[in-house]
């Protein structure tokens, strides 16, 4: 199973050193790295007064989008917003008399440290909320850093905890924080019980297994922590009752082959989201604390093809859960006696989102409500009649026109028959058309859902004559577990194909015209598209390969040594076994690549990415350009300090933003002839 790899000189030996320092990376590497960013930055300078154009309509949507969002409780609004600057800040309001506190600003951490970003776990507030905690990545790398502020009197805590995996979480009674250490590679291995007072770590947990994740979390009654080991195929939760916190973890139910679960604590009893005995699109069953294992687990809501339960969220009198029917999300309220009933919801496409951490005893829920032409508002609904209103009656933002766009359902019929929903975006005025260039956007892996929430970058497309288009690809969970594990391993060839075929049947029902289509995609997203670009390259204008996992062999050949570990098998498949080795290899875009007229192409990267390494894009670009017959521009942009999210400030985000539209539109006039002076 050997291969040559002309680039892999692209690879430093030294990677994970350079991960945790990307600045240290020189040499030829660098040099290259420097050519790319230069060459890319001359190929679009021309396009500089068009980029800040787009800055500032994006800034102008923002001041009619930007939101607020938390919950209320024991007398407080609990927030997280944007400054003026548009940086995150995390506090609470008093409801009585509007005081303001703030338990973390990051416009402050990224003046110590522009690189600074929050984990993907967000911060989090203590049960008996006398604690507000969160871990911040250091260089973008994934390294983390955990700080905790003492609510009450306002301190800063310092904890010292600096090479964490992100993941954590309080007691009950604020003693103690549990967090996820690394061991030497990276990986998640061992949770470890902090005392808060006395600086004392206790490894509480092992995990020997590099194929799983450690996830934690405290019940939303308070009383239990749980530690979720998982990875794409299966799942097992520990518990650790918060009225002994010393003691060691027990767990629910051992794992077993493809049994997913999670668990939640309501009333007197576990709570248990699984997809046991065949419940593919998940079913909800009780158990007792005492005696948690699946012999004794009884089923509450029962399994019901096609309402695929993403999400379960306790509260004292009430469960609240998300089914996704049709693609779309709902909310399905039930009370501790067993009545329930749907939250209706006046738009056909829509995203609701539930922030964590809803107060327990409360007897309303808040959920942040968008569109693709709706900005996020925050509502609030009570419990026990359904009825809902907005939650922040201080809302100032100005009215953003919502009436001016028209937003369309489509399905489209993949190369098997499966239907596979479009979103699409256009202005009322301007019908989509063959004429009309169209951005498709979507992701696909991991059963994740692609969200029909509103996107500021989406309507500044829009706004400019484009048609904005989502594909809910196989692969993403927005039709239930069928319509994604069947993509894993040898199956993830459907993803590309039903991506295509959107094109293709866009262009056939006249929305769209080959080769005025600009596809983007993210990570595994970024492999989609990578891999269109690679086979159907006559499709498109242009594509955006953002942070894209194109080298999948190579990468996965070095498992061992990746911080990812062997996590990724479940989903890619291993490559030690042929006849997985063979199937990666009949789709790795790095490794199909032939030569051939490809359109423009926009690949980048962070050389402080511990997901997609920076060499990835980097060596896709310079192949693709080898083998180009094309006079299309081939670019690539590695970000020097930043990790998987790009630059995470602001005005990084902007500029990113700035330049997927602006290379998109460059790329549409280019392949219309329209403008003398694109690339």
């Amino acid at each position: 199973m050997r291969r040559t790899d002309p680039y892999a000189w692209m690879k430093p030996r030294d990677w994970q050193a350079i991960l945790r320092e990307p600045l240290s990376l020189e040499g030829e590497i660098k040099i290259a790295v420097d050519r790319e960013n230069a060459y890319t930055r001359n190929v679009m300078s021309s396009s500089e007064p068009l980029m800040q154009d787009i800055k500032r309509h994006l800034n102008e949507i923002g001041k009619a989008t930007d939101s607020e969002t938390g919950f209320i409780s024991a007398g407080f609004f609990y927030f997280e917003s944007k400054s003026n600057s548009g940086e995150e800040r995390f506090g609470r309001r008093s409801l009585s008399t509007g005081r303001e506190e703030v338990f973390l600003d990051m416009a402050l951490e990224r003046k110590k440290n522009p690189a600074v970003r929050l984990s993907w776990f967000g911060p989090k507030l203590s049960p008996d909320q006398t604690l507000y905690g969160w871990a911040i990545d250091e260089t973008g790398s994934g390294n983390f850093s955990i700080g905790i502020r003492d609510v009450v009197e306002g301190q800063l805590i310092d904890l010292g905890l600096c090479n964490c995996h992100g993941s954590f979480a309080f007691d009950k009674q604020s003693r103690y924080l549990f967090w996820v250490g690394k061991d030497a590679s990276g990986r998640p291995d061992s949770v470890w019980r902090r005392d808060i007072c006395a600086g004392i770590d206790v490894r509480c947990f092992t995990n020997v297994d590099t194929a799983l994740f450690i996830d934690l979390s405290t019940s939303a009654s308070g009383d239990f922590v749980f530690i979720r080991l998982v990875n794409g195929d299966q799942s097992e939760v520990w518990f650790i009752p918060s009225e002994a916190p010393a003691s060691s973890p027990a767990v629910i139910e051992p794992m077993s082959a493809l049994h997913d679960y999670q668990v939640e604590h309501w009333l007197d009893r576990f709570v248990i989201r699984t997809n046991a005995d065949g419940a593919d699109d998940y079913k909800i069953v009780t158990t007792s604390v005492n005696s948690p294992g699946r012999e004794n687990w009884k089923t509450l809501v029962p399994h019901r093809r096609g309402r695929y339960i993403t999400d379960v969220i306790t509260f004292s009198d009430y469960l609240v859960r998300t089914e996704w029917r049709d693609a779309r999300p709902q909310l399905v309220i039930m009370a501790s006696c067993g009545d329930e009933y749907d939250l209706h919801f006046d738009d056909d496409i829509y995203a609701a989102k539930i922030p964590s951490q809803q107060d327990y005893n409360s007897g309303c829920i808040s959920y942040t409500y968008s569109s693709p032409v709706t900005p996020p508002r925050l509502v609030k609904t009570e419990l026990s009649s359904g009825e809902s209103s907005t939650l922040l009656d201080n809302d100032n933002r100005p009215d953003f026109p919502s009436e001016k766009y028209q937003l369309q359902r489509l399905e489209i019929k993949a190369t098997d028959g499966a239907k596979i929903p479009v979103t699409l975006l256009t202005k009322l005025c301007a019908p989509p058309g063959p004429d009309q260039p169209l951005y498709l956007f979507a992701y696909g892996a991991y059963g994740e859902i692609t969200e029909d929430k509103f996107r500021p970058e989406a309507i500044a497309l829009v706004d400019r004559g484009w048609s904005y288009a989502i594909a809910h690809v196989r692969g993403g969970g927005e039709r239930g577990t069928s319509w994604w594990r069947p993509t894993l391993k040898q199956g993830k060839k459907t993803t590309f194909t039903d991506f295509t075929a959107c094109a293709e049947g866009l262009i056939a029902s006249g929305f769209a015209s080959q080769g005025n289509i600009v596809a983007h995609g993210m990570s595994a997203g970024g492999l989609l598209t990578a891999s269109v670009f690679a086979t159907h390259p006559y499709l498109w204008a242009g594509v955006v390969a953002q942070v894209p996992f194109v080298d999948i062999l190579n990468t996965l050949d070095d498992w061992q040594n990746h911080p990812l570990g062997s996590t990724p098998f479940s989903i890619w498949g291993d490559p030690r076994d042929e006849k997985d080795y063979q199937y990666m290899a009949s789709y790795a875009p790095y490794e199909v690549l032939k030569p051939a007229d490809y359109p423009a192409l926009l690949a980048t990267g962070g050389v402080a990415d511990d997901r997609v390494a920076f060499w990835e894009p980097l060596k896709f670009t310079a192949k693709v350009r080898d083998l180009n017959t094309s006079s299309a521009p081939i670019l690539s942009r590695i970000d020097l300090q930043s990790g998987h999210f790009g630059d995470p400030s602001p005005d990084g985000q902007l500029d990113q933003s700035a330049l997927f539209i602006a290379f998109a539109i460059r790329a549409a006039e280019r392949n219309r002839g329209c403008c003398s002076s694109a690339p």
